[in-house]
């Protein structure tokens, strides 16, 4: 059985302190993908609404026009 005493600094490891882990640049990495991924899919989102609400106010207008032929006869 080994025991160590409280003065024995040779069990003792300390970090190096010129040693940067890669985990950081890893999450950093990870982080700009995934905000990356939210600006393409906000993007998408946008130009989707942006389309249907152009297919609603073409819609509106074909409908104005059509009542607007439909009563001028009538007028």
């Amino acid at each position: 059985m080994v025991t160590t005493r409280m003065n024995d600094l040779s069990s003792v490891h300390l970090p190096d302190p010129d040693f940067k882990p890669r985990a950081n640049s890893r999450r950093r990495t990870r982080k700009a993908i995934i905000g990356l991924l939210a600006a393409l899919i906000a993007a998408a989102m946008i130009g989707w609404l942006a389309f249907l609400g152009w297919g609603v106010v073409e819609l509106l207008r074909t409908g104005a026009n059509f009542i607007d032929s439909v009563w001028k006869p009538f007028a």
